[in-house]
């Protein structure tokens, strides 16, 4: 981003004062609409002093994307909610093919899984670099697009709930159910950490595997333990948000099933996941794009 003058109006043609510019020069404090231009070899140049001119709508980009960087997360959230609206049609589509998938016995719960963790990774990708238009994967191959994000998706999962499903294994045994009951202070303190684990590190792990697209390192919790510092408040900011989300489907979902028309619960609760997975990798790519130089994205 070119370095600016105060009190100097940039993005409007200092000749023709009702015309947009397209560049403008720094040294001489003008700005040239299009008819006013002068473009060589190397790009936009100034017709008065013959400087390198900078491009007003680069310029206007950089700026946009510094405010943008300089708010928090909470000044998202209305585009956050409204996201999954953006495209209806996709949302639509999506609700209704999870909805589907989740009436197929077993392997229909996990493959309307990889369809939200196809759509919810890819908009974390999209919004990550500025474009909030759609979200519809172009799934030109269901490895990669469906198989592989619910892949990833499963890992990310997993990492963040391994504390707890360690901890239950430890004391499955008698000796050691016995040895630390379920209600002991140590037992408490123990679960209420691997809680705070799952909930502090699933929107890293969903980062992690989003940008890498690998096993290994979504797995791997120094590959999210590196970034969380780099990111700051605003990390802290996704968690929160993320939490709110899927806390909010964990308990709709449910209700929601439980109503007595067929597929009509089934159906809402897909429109419900279907808008908590937008929602969230909406979320997630908003922090990646806030924090994109820190995280070494840029």
């Amino acid at each position: 981003m070119t370095s600016l003058p105060t009190a100097f109006e940039w993005r409007m043609c200092t000749k023709h004062p009702g015309l947009v510019s397209e560049s403008f020069c720094v040294k001489c404090r003008r700005a040239f609409c299009h008819s006013c231009s002068k473009i060589a070899s190397h790009g936009p140049t100034c017709p008065i002093c013959g400087d390198f001119c900078g491009a007003t709508r680069e310029q206007e980009e950089a700026e946009t994307l510094a405010q943008l960087r300089s708010r928090s997360m909470w000044r998202e959230i209305r585009v956050i909610a409204r996201y999954p609206l953006v495209d209806i049609q996709s949302y639509v589509i999506l609700g209704v093919s999870v909805a589907l998938l989740n009436a197929i016995p077993v392997m229909g719960w996990l493959l309307g899984l990889g369809l939200l963790a196809a759509y919810g990774l890819h908009a974390m990708a999209r919004v990550s670099v500025g474009d909030l238009s759609d979200f519809q994967p172009h799934f030109d191959s269901i490895a990669d697009d469906l198989f592989g994000p619910a892949f990833l998706a499963i890992c990310a999962t997993f990492i963040s709930a391994a504390p707890h499903l360690a901890w239950q294994i430890f004391l499955s045994p008698p000796s050691m159910s016995g040895l630390i009951q379920e209600g002991h202070p140590l037992s408490t303190l123990i679960a209420i950490l691997c809680w705070v684990w799952q909930v502090g590190y699933f929107p890293m792990a969903l980062i992690v595997a989003g940008e890498s697209k690998s096993c290994l390192d979504t797995m791997n919790p120094w590959k999210g333990f590196q970034l969380i510092p780099r990111m700051g408040s605003i990390y802290w900011e996704t968690m929160a948000i993320v939490f709110v989300l899927n806390g909010a489907r964990l308990v709709f979902v449910p209700l929601l099933g439980m109503l007595p028309l067929p597929f009509l619960g089934t159906l809402a609760g897909a429109f419900v996941s279907a808008f908590v997975f937008l929602s969230t990798g909406c979320t997630l790519g908003f922090a990646i794009r806030k924090r994109a130089p820190e995280m070494g994205l840029e």
